[in-house]
């Protein structure tokens, strides 16, 4: 994938959490008790933590979910169920 921002090619790696990953509106950091309907889940935690396929560009430390990707949760993707 190329950066949009500067055009280079990104390196694919991933982030990790014990946790699942969910993005919220807003900076208030909370305690996470429930996702509402507005909340975006990520990934979900598994038994070995969460995981999210993310693309990162060294040189204007930018990253990339693709959350349209059916494979950006590494946690629900099945390599032989497509």
């Amino acid at each position: 994938m190329d950066c949009p921002y500067c055009g280079k090619e990104m390196e694919e790696g991933m982030i990790q959490n014990r946790y699942p990953l969910i993005w919220r509106k807003g900076t208030n950091r909370h305690e996470i008790k429930w996702v509402s309907k507005e909340d975006i889940t990520l990934s979900r935690s598994i038994v070995n933590g969460a995981a999210i396929k993310v693309f990162y560009c060294r040189d204007c430390k930018k990253m990339i979910i693709d959350c349209a990707d059916p494979h950006s949760d590494l946690n629900n993707y099945d390599p032989y169920h497509y």
